[in-house]
C-alpha cells in the first residue's frame, strides 16, 4: 500500500507484466518516485527500478542516472539454472580454481578468500569474502529466510560497500532461474525487497 501515484504506477506495471510473475519490492516512503525500465523476450524478461523525480515506466532509461539512483532489480529466465563455481569466482574477481575446503559446520572456503556457507538439507549457498562483517550471522538470517519462503536452490552473494551491503540473489524456482538484486544497510530489510518470495 503505498501513495497514490505508487498505486497508479503499481497498477501500469501489472498492465506491463500481465500474468508473468515477478517481484517488486515493497512500498517505502523514503525511496520517492521510481522509474521502471523494463526488457522481455519469450523466454525471460527483466525489470530495474530507479529511484527518479516522477513514477514512470517505459523500455530505455531516460535522462542522466548515477549508480546510486539503481534501486532494485529483477529478472527471470526460463530454464536456466543456478551459478556454477566459476560463475561465482569471476563475480568476485577471482580467476583461480576452485579448491574447496571445510573450515567449519557447513562452511567452506573456496579459494584464499571466498567463504560459502551451505544448508546440506537443499541447495541454498551462500557467499561472501573472509574478513566481511558479521559474515557468519549475516549468513544464517538470509539462510532462514530462504528456508521460511520455500526455497530450496538458490546462490546468495553478498558484497559489503562502505556503510551498505549488496545483495545477488539468484534463486532457482519451478525449474525457473530468478535474480534480484538490491542494496541494504541492515540484513533485517530482507522482507521489505523480498516479501513476496514464496509467490513465485
Amino acid at each position: 500500500m503505498g501513495d497514490v501515484a505508487y498505486n497508479e504506477w503499481v497498477q501500469e506495471v501489472e498492465n506491463v507484466f500481465e500474468d508473468k510473475k515477478y517481484l517488486l519490492p515493497e512500498y517505502d516512503s523514503n525511496v520517492g518516485p521510481i522509474e521502471m525500465v523494463y526488457e522481455m523476450s519469450p523466454a525471460s524478461y527483466s525489470l530495474a527500478l530507479y529511484r527518479s523525480d516522477k513514477y514512470s515506466i517505459q523500455e530505455k532509461l531516460s535522462g542522466l542516472h548515477n549508480i546510486h539512483d539503481l534501486y532494485y532489480s529483477y529478472s527471470y529466465a526460463k530454464g536456466k539454472k543456478n551459478l556454477e563455481d566459476r560463475e561465482i569466482l569471476s563475480r568476485f574477481g577471482f580467476e583461480d580454481k576452485i579448491n574447496r575446503k571445510k573450515i567449519a559446520e557447513n562452511q567452506f572456503v573456496l579459494n584464499s578468500r571466498l567463504l560459502e556457507y551451505r544448508n546440506t538439507e537443499n541447495d541454498l549457498r551462500i557467499y561472501e569474502l573472509k574478513d566481511s562483517q558479521d559474515s557468519k550471522e549475516r549468513a544464517d538470517v538470509v539462510m532462514t529466510f530462504l528456508e521460511n519462503k520455500g526455497v530450496k536452490s538458490g546462490r546468495v552473494l553478498i558484497f559489503d560497500l562502505v556503510e551498505h551491503t549488496n545483495l545477488e540473489f539468484s534463486l532457482e524456482i519451478n525449474n525457473n532461474l530468478h535474480v534480484i538484486t538490491f542494496t541494504i544497510q541492515d540484513i533485517q530489510e530482507l522482507k521489505n525487497y523480498l516479501a513476496n518470495l514464496s509467490k513465485l
